[in-house]
């Protein structure tokens, strides 16, 4: 990497951790997938009284039964829409992730948010308990939980009501149903029955930016970018770029001295946050989940060239009509275009000048004998494996697989 580029890299990552060192900081958990089990966090929202205010929980004093809900406290937010902490005022708690439950321990009284799962009518009582006062319970019907589930996982996005309790509360003698955690009224956070608290939201800790930039431009990026950092960098020093670590700000343009990646470089982002980065950003592809076999999806046509591109990082479809152009930079080998494609490919065609799409004579290497190399023609559906050296047509145009 240019060794410009990766001074006034370092220069911007130094200047963003510079306005977070004197307190801790917080930004809204916008995506399910960025809650990680160990993480700190602040429960905050807003309420309908006071629109332009947000109001966090507070920390509290003691542990046990007699304390029935938990207090709000005022705060503002930056610029940027980031929470600092300069006191013990408010609560701090560390979240545990099993599966689909989550559970909030406040970190100083070391003791969960929990609630009873009795009788109850329009409210259930909002618990700060220690792991011996959840094992203990008087009465077997009323025993407690520090578990919370968030409902809206289809959408991937944490919204109005997120949090709800993860066992059902019972409300009369025959029925029982989940209640929601939400600040009410800018006074004390509670868990309701009904829709008739306030927007509740997730700030987690931010972390110090980290961009891992390797002589060779593969390009990763940890911890909390803001817009003008993020986008102020160098693209055009990357040959693949990876956001799929971080939560990408809401997008802006290309700030500062900052520049676009070139147009064969690909870039990684998590699923649904492709329309964060600067218009006009290429070849973006969404990754969904990486642990299973199809990990993303491209959103954008995908370009790439031989002796540029770094191979594809995670598998991902293509979906019709968006297609993938992969582009050949050499000298003319008489006539033959010989092409190295990281994927397999089952198609290949190229475009004439007048604009028609035309398919191309496919061959595949099979050996080298002591006569020479030999190829063996493949058949209309048989698929280019990925890193061999096909040749195709008698003309050097772009493949379109």
């Amino acid at each position: 990497m240019d060794a410009r580029c990766f001074l006034y890299s370092c220069i911007l990552l130094l200047g963003l951790w510079g306005e977070v060192v004197s307190a801790q900081t917080f930004r809204r958990v916008r995506n399910v997938r960025e809650l990680e089990d160990g993480m700190h966090c602040v429960l905050a929202g807003y309420c309908a009284a006071h629109p332009d205010s947000l109001y966090v929980m507070a920390s509290q004093d003691k542990t046990g039964t007699g304390k029935k809900n938990r207090a709000a406290r005022k705060l503002p937010l930056d610029k940027n829409g980031r929470i600092h902490i300069h006191d013990g005022g408010t609560a701090i708690f560390e979240l545990q992730v099993e599966g689909k439950a989550y559970a909030f321990r406040d970190m100083a009284l070391d003791a969960w948010l929990a609630y009873s799962n009795g009788r109850v009518q329009e409210y259930t009582s909002l618990l700060t308990l220690t792991d011996e006062e959840l094992a203990s319970s008087v009465n077997p019907k009323n025993k407690y939980s520090n578990k919370f589930e968030i409902i809206s996982l289809a959408s991937a996005r944490l919204s109005k009501t997120s949090l709800y309790t993860k066992e059902d509360v019972f409300t009369s003698v025959s029925s029982k149903k989940q209640f929601g955690l939400m600040p009410v009224g800018g006074i004390s956070f509670k868990l309701c029955e009904q829709d008739v608290g306030d927007s509740l939201f997730i700030y987690k800790e931010v972390q110090p930016p980290v961009l891992a930039g390797r002589e060779d431009g593969d390009w990763i990026f940890k911890g909390d970018w803001l817009a003008d950092s993020l986008f102020a960098l160098d693209y055009a020093q990357a040959r693949r770029i990876d956001f799929t670590e971080i939560s990408l700000p809401q997008g802006k343009g290309m700030a500062g001295g900052g520049k676009m990646p070139k147009g064969y470089v690909w870039t990684y982002v998590r699923k649904g946050e492709s329309g964060r980065l600067p218009e006009g950003w290429p070849n973006v592809v969404e990754i969904d989940r990486k642990d299973e076999d199809v990990q993303g999806r491209a959103v954008t046509r995908m370009v790439g060239c031989d002796s540029c591109t770094l191979g594809p990082k995670y598998s991902f479809t293509v979906p019709s009509g968006t297609g993938i152009v992969w582009y050949r930079k050499t000298e003319d080998d008489e006539g033959w275009l010989t092409v190295g494609l990281p994927y397999a490919v089952e198609k290949v065609t190229w475009e004439s000048p007048d604009g028609e799409t035309v398919a191309s004579e496919r061959l595949c290497f099979e050996k080298i004998t002591g006569e020479g190399v030999v190829f063996h023609r493949m058949e209309t559906d048989e698929a280019w494996k990925a890193c061999v050296f096909p040749i195709c047509g008698k003309r050097q145009n772009p493949v379109n697989p």
